[in-house]
């Protein structure tokens, strides 16, 4: 009786371990951050085969794994009694492990953007444009800056030339679609009636469309705007009417328009009106670099008869975000 008793000691140990041993898995994490849990099966040169309890045999290429650790933690869920008791230490350490940590979101989002082009032939043009902004957007604040350069030469004299940089601080408010915001933007143009222009603005905006890849934003606030060396060189007072998009078409596609309308309150009948537009498309995801087509129109009233009133100006580049 002795022996027998002893013999299903040792039959009920060793199953114990054998479940153990069968049932031990590896945390297997990925470059982008994923964890997956499951039983190595293989760990080739190329390629590492796992069984996933739910998904089955997954076959990963190992440039996309970071790293394998052993979780220790028994995945067959074994019956009370002594077998439960022995399998007990290895369920509270895998219990206990902590979760992977995910990215967190960099406080700030950067981009430049060069681009280039021109005619030979009958006719000599050439196109510069320059760009570098960012983005900082969290619970708290919506906070954009950018400024740039453009250049036209046509038969080597320049036709245009201007540089802007503009900041805009949306201030977020807790459970609320309204936000009030302030904007500051300067602008030189070496072919307007002016010689530079400092606009200060701020009012109140509202999440018009708020969805993961679609935002609209409406605004409405005053605008102080003063010409330099201009025919009016004096500060004036602007009502402030926008609106801003931001649509991810897809995965590889983004567009970002913005229009404002600046209606004169101290001259009745002129006004202001510009219009920004770019859509970009991801050329290379690992050096972020991106083909951006974007146009920028302002009309004004405000502008003597021996200058257009329509100041357009578009461009074709390359971006790179940082």
């Amino acid at each position: 009786m002795l022996n027998n008793n002893l013999l299903k000691s040792v039959l009920a140990t060793g199953a114990i371990f054998a479940f153990c041993g069968l049932a031990m898995a590896e945390d297997i994490e990925l470059v982008s951050g994923e964890v997956i849990t499951g039983n190595v099966i293989e760990r080739g040169s190329s390629m590492t085969i796992i069984d996933h309890p739910i998904l089955g045999v997954l076959s990963i290429d190992n440039s996309k794994v970071k790293s394998i650790v052993e979780t220790g933690a028994v995945k067959l869920k074994l019956g009370g009694g002594a077998a439960a008791a022995a399998v007990a230490p290895a369920a509270s350490a895998a219990a206990g492990k902590a979760p992977a940590k995910k990215a967190e979101k960099p406080l700030w989002a950067y981009e430049a953007e060069f681009g280039a082009s021109g005619s030979t032939g009958n006719s000599e043009v050439l196109n510069l444009h320059a760009a570098v902004g960012g983005k900082s957007d969290n619970e708290d604040r919506r906070w954009t800056f950018g400024a740039q350069y453009n250049q036209t030469k046509s038969e080597g004299d320049r036709t245009k030339n201007n540089f802007n940089v503009q900041s805009q601080y949306d201030f977020k408010l807790q459970d609320s679609k309204w936000f009030p915001f302030a904007r500051v933007r300067w602008d030189w143009d070496e072919f307007s009636d002016w010689d530079s222009r400092l606009q200060v603005g701020a009012g109140a905006g509202r999440e018009l469309i708020k969805k993961e890849n679609y935002e609209l934003l409406g605004r409405v606030g005053l605008n102080a705007v003063r010409e330099f060396s201009g025919a009016d060189d004096s500060w004036r007072l602007e009502a402030m009417l926008g609106a801003d998009v931001d649509w991810q078409i897809n995965k590889t596609q983004k567009l970002v328009t913005s229009i404002t309308v600046f209606p004169d309150l101290e001259d009745q009948g002129e006004y202001r009106a510009l219009l920004t537009a770019g859509w970009s498309v991801v050329l290379d995801e690992e050096s972020s670099m991106n083909l951006k087509i974007g146009i920028e129109n302002e009309f004004d009233s405000h502008q003597g008869k021996a200058f257009e009133k329509n100041n357009f100006r578009y461009y074709i580049a390359l971006a790179f975000k940082f």
